[in-house]
């Protein structure tokens, strides 16, 4: 292990997990414990990347080092297009719940019409009505199939299945019924 890695060890080894995350901001700084900004960004980085002019590059897997890197973004696209900074992809493919960007930026920044669709957690994916409550996982934080079903009386941290029974919220997709009807297992868990 070079002197460089043992210093990022021992640097990351202080952040308080799901408090801090272990972040390199800019290029010519050491990789530091940095406040988390928020809990629900997927990429690693806790959202303290700069949307649209950076994107959450891991360093380090094992270490959980993450850096912010600059997009940068010289493709030309053609107009029904989205521009991910290295490739392009169909506009449909934008905000549609999957990540097709390597630097997830095509599921950043999704603008709703709230009459006709439903914005999944942290303000990412712009889904369709009909794919809420659809027993399909259509969002990357399940938000599209939490409160569903029946009225329920559930506690904070719970949620209900179709028939109304309540479970815990992680009991969701984590690859066992719970639930005796089995809804808290969609087929859109699998993937």
């Amino acid at each position: 292990i070079s002197s460089r890695n043992t210093q990022n060890t021992t640097i990351c080894s202080q952040c308080t997990p799901s408090q801090e995350v272990c972040l390199k901001i800019q290029e010519d700084e050491k990789p530091k414990c940095v406040n988390i900004l928020d809990k629900n960004d997927p990429t690693g980085c806790g959202g303290l990347c700069q949307i649209n002019t950076h994107f959450c590059q891991i360093l380090d897997l094992k270490l959980r080092i993450y850096q912010c890197s600059p997009l940068i973004n010289t493709l030309k696209c053609p107009n029904d297009t989205f521009n991910c900074g290295n490739r392009c992809i169909s506009e449909v493919k934008r905000c549609d719940g999957v990540i097709h960007c390597s630097n997830w930026s095509d599921e950043e920044n999704c603008a709703c019409n709230l009459e006709t669709h439903f914005q999944c957690g942290n303000s990412t994916s712009c889904l369709e009505k009909s794919k809420k409550c659809d027993r399909k996982v259509d969002c990357w934080d399940k938000s599209d199939e939490i409160n569903c079903g029946k009225t329920s009386n559930c506690l904070a941290g719970e949620i209900p299945c179709f028939n109304g029974q309540c479970i815990p919220r992680d009991h969701l997709c984590d690859e066992k019924f719970d639930c005796t009807d089995k809804t808290d297992e969609p087929e859109a868990c699998q993937t």
